[in-house]
């Protein structure tokens, strides 16, 4: 099975890369970073060529990003009608405050894909989102084309598991931490 992968995507060459960057950056579930590292690992390409195919892969993933962005731009009155308008922009309020990193933080993780909406939904500056979102995603993009091409994929494809493991559990605690603390200043007061 992983063969036929490997022989397909080796047919694909850069175009694919690309292909599978906009598929992921769009918001379709998709392994892109895994299969970021099989064209690493497959398109033999010298470092300063890695760099190139990297920040090439970064803006196309930009672009794309940009889909699920302007669905969540578009989407806001929808949701504040839908739902309690007090507490979508109580939401998009502490967003807006301390919510633009994490447009690249999580970029590398699984959830930075879906940021995307938040961000739109918050009415996030578009230069802003664009900025933050090749910040995130063009050392990613970069890494991992560069540990593809070391050339131990099941090896990388363990740590990159654990890493993301690790961030989302980063992320569930400080929301975990968030709500408990928020709950205590209200009993508080």
């Amino acid at each position: 099975m992983v063969d036929t992968i490997i022989d397909f995507i080796s047919g694909l060459g850069m175009w694919g890369l690309f292909a599978s960057v906009a598929i992921e950056a769009s918001s379709v579930p998709f392994p892109g970073g895994f299969i970021t590292l099989f064209f690493g690992y497959l398109l033999n390409l010298s470092f300063l060529k890695l760099v190139l195919i990297g920040l090439i892969a970064s803006l196309v993933y930009t672009i794309f990003s940009l889909i699920p962005f302007t669905i969540g731009y578009k989407m806001e009155e929808k949701l504040k009608e839908k739902t309690n308008r007090k507490n979508i922009e109580k939401a998009q309020k502490a967003f807006k405050r301390f919510g633009k990193w994490s447009v690249a933080i999580s970029r590398p993780l699984g959830i930075g894909n879906y940021i995307s909406y938040v961000a739109g939904i918050s009415k996030m500056n578009i230069w802003n989102f664009i900025i933050l979102t090749i910040i995130g995603i063009a050392p990613w993009m970069v890494g991992m084309l560069w540990l593809g091409s070391v050339g131990n994929i099941e090896y990388v494809k363990n740590l990159i598991g654990e890493i993301q493991l690790y961030g989302v559990l980063i992320i569930a605690l400080a929301i975990i931490g968030f709500v408990i603390y928020r709950k205590k200043i209200r009993t508080q007061n």
